[in-house]
């Protein structure tokens, strides 16, 4: 069985900081770390990226700009002072008080990394000098909305006699059963077709059954759980095959 990458997406909305006299910082997402994490657009044009929520790291970078309007780049802040990542609930993810090794302000989240929507800025709580003696005042970036997948666990057995296949899973999400619906999709020559689409009990469980095909044969399926409109948690797909012996 293989997964495929659902399409999921963070906004992206610069907040200028001040005037061009002020320290700024501009925060992104790296998409070099993770393939899968690709930038995307969004119909008024803001900057987006999509990632799955299992993710093992992600990487975040912000550009950094003194009170002089020069770039803080292979450097470290004086005083302990640090750039730090804080969610929607000011929770701190990661801080940086100098740069990495290639000159650049990163954060890389492992064990603290994203895994539901939140809103991400970075920020420079009180006012230092850089170690080349350059003013920064406090400011904070632009803000990212971390729009992610949910991850799809399948549970089917490895082998089954029955005359329909059990597909069996779970959805990794709070509440899925109000915030979308699971559908199974198998391919039949070039087309994809719908076999059924279900709710998921309270703890996010799903089961569905596909007709056995012929001996020797392959059927390729996808389980898509596709969330409602008005939540943060973007769309998942999950793909497999199924060998009939």
């Amino acid at each position: 069985m293989r997964r495929i990458m659902a399409s999921v997406v963070g906004c992206l909305a610069l907040i200028m900081v001040g005037s061009a006299s002020a320290a700024q910082i501009q925060l992104s997402m790296s998409t070099k770390v993770d393939p899968s994490v690709k930038p995307l657009s969004i119909p008024d044009g803001t900057l987006a990226y999509g990632w799955y929520a299992d993710v093992p790291v992600q990487v975040y970078e912000a550009k950094v700009v003194a009170d002089d309007g020069s770039p803080v780049e292979s450097t470290c802040l004086a005083d302990g002072a640090r750039i730090e990542i804080l969610d929607a609930a000011l929770t701190i993810r990661d801080g940086a008080t100098c740069t990495n090794t290639e000159g650049k302000w990163q954060f890389v989240l492992t064990t603290n990394r994203v895994k539901a929507p939140t809103t991400l800025t970075a920020q420079l709580l009180t006012p230092t000098t850089t170690m080349d003696g350059r003013v920064m005042s406090p400011a904070a970036s632009n803000m990212i909305v971390a729009t992610i997948a949910p991850r799809i666990v399948l549970t089917s057995p490895k082998l089954s006699t029955a005359p329909r296949f059990p597909v069996t899973g779970v959805v990794k999400i709070p509440t899925p059963r109000k915030l979308g619906s699971v559908v199974l999709l198998c391919r039949k020559g070039a087309r994809w077709t719908a076999l059924g689409t279900q709710r998921t009990d309270p703890r996010g469980r799903f089961a569905f059954t596909v007709i056995r095909g012929a001996k020797g044969t392959t059927t390729t399926c996808r389980v898509r759980y596709q969330t409602v409109k008005t939540t943060l948690w973007a769309p998942s797909t999950y793909q497999f095959t199924i060998s009939w012996v």
